[in-house]
Formats: structure tokens, C-alpha cells, sequence
């Protein structure tokens, strides 16, 4: 009986389809042993890279801190991908490369400016990103009145933290990309931590306190 329910499972070859059943189990696992340490090698290759990248953010000295200034005295308008300088957050570990542009490969290395918005300086909104799960992981830790400095290569600019707030990434009202005065939003995944794209997004708002003023002479010029 057991001999007959054995045929009827696997079929007359029942005993020759287990042997390469078994051989492929054992041909996985050994496979999957083999590629761990490729994998932390990838990922080591990642860090390392990010470290590279981030040793190469610009050393600001003697740059404005009040006045005007003409962008074509100081390297012109940022282009995309480049490393304007740094943003740092009193009170958070929040200390890393700030970049022109918010794609991907800015968000590996850094925080980034929104290339579609104002830059510091222009008088409107300054839109920064950062992934959740590092360099905006410690947003979480702002409080208001507390000091963003963005360090660029035209001159040092200061916000002072007004507020944070949840909102859907969709929606528009947590943010005003037409204001005509000089302001900076933060914005990161939420909740925090989270390594893949939420629907939620966590806002800091900042109002402006110093750093200098781009001349419209030099705005017309650089944009053409």
C-alpha cells in the first residue's frame, strides 16, 4: 500500500525525480552562501562611495554673510549635481553636503535644494530634501526657534525653525513655492526611519535671519 501511494504521488521515476529535487536544494543553499559576502561587499561599496563623496563638500572661508551679491563672483548659478556647500541644524545630528538638485544620487550624499525653487538669497522659498534613514533621520529632533545654517560657496545664510508639520505628500498646502519673501522648508519620508518611500511627509519651516541678497542683475545673467 505504501509502495502504491508512493507511485501515485511521484510515479514510477518517483526515486530518480528526488535526486535532482535534492541536488538543486543543495546547489541553492551553496549558491546563497556565495553571495552574501557579495553582497556586503556591495554594500561596503556603497558606504564607501557616499564617503567619497561627501569628502568632497566645498570649504567655505570669508564668504557674504550680509549685503548683496553678484552670482558671477562666485562661481555663477549652481548647477545640477553640484556641491553648494553644507546644512546644519542646532540641537539635531542633522550636519551634511548640500547639494543643487534633489534627485537620487544628491539624496545618497546629502540634503538638496529643489532646482524648480529659489536658491538662498533669491528672496522666495528654499525647498530642501533628504532621505529619512540618514541624513534627515534626526529631523525628529527639531525644535522651534532652533538655527539652520546653509554654508554655500556665495555667502552663509541663517533660518530660524517657526514650526514642523505631517502632511500627505501630496498635498500642496504644506508648502508655498510663490512666497515673495525668503524662507526655507525641509521635507523627509515619514514616519522616520522608514528605508522605502511612504505616502507621508515630515515639513520644517524656517523663516529668514541673515545671509546676503543676490543682485536681479546677476538672477537675469545667470538664467538667462
Amino acid at each position: 500500500m505504501k509502495n502504491r501511494l508512493y507511485k501515485l504521488r511521484f510515479g514510477s521515476n518517483g526515486k530518480k525525480l528526488l535526486l535532482p529535487i535534492a541536488f538543486c536544494a543543495v546547489t541553492t543553499a551553496i549558491l546563497l552562501m556565495a553571495v552574501q559576502p557579495i553582497m556586503a561587499h556591495i554594500e561596503l561599496a556603497v558606504e564607501q562611495e557616499t564617503y567619497r563623496v561627501l569628502e568632497e563638500r566645498p570649504t567655505i572661508k570669508g564668504v557674504a554673510q550680509d549685503g548683496e551679491v553678484l552670482l558671477s563672483e562666485s562661481g555663477g548659478y549652481p548647477t545640477d549635481g553640484e556641491a553648494l556647500g553644507s546644512i546644519r541644524i542646532g540641537g539635531t545630528s542633522v550636519d551634511c553636503t548640500l547639494y543643487f538638485g534633489d534627485g537620487s544620487a544628491q539624496l545618497h550624499a546629502g540634503a538638496g535644494i529643489w532646482a524648480g525653487g529659489k536658491i538662498p538669497g533669491q528672496g522666495g522659498t528654499v525647498l530642501v530634501a533628504g532621505h529619512t534613514n540618514s541624513f534627515f533621520r534626526d529631523l525628529e529632533s527639531v525644535k522651534e526657534g532652533a538655527d539652520i545654517t546653509l554654508e554655500t560657496r556665495y555667502g552663509e545664510f541663517h533660518y530660524r525653525v517657526t514650526g514642523t508639520r505631517v502632511a500627505m505628500a501630496e498635498d500642496t498646502t504644506a508648502y508655498d513655492l510663490e512666497a515673495q519673501q525668503e524662507n526655507i522648508i525641509l521635507y523627509t519620508c515619514y514616519p522616520f526611519g522608514q528605508v522605502t518611500l511612504t505616502p507621508e511627509r515630515y515639513f520644517v519651516y524656517g523663516e529668514y535671519v541673515s545671509g546676503p541678497h543676490i543682485k536681479e542683475e546677476a538672477n537675469a545673467t545667470e538664467n538667462g
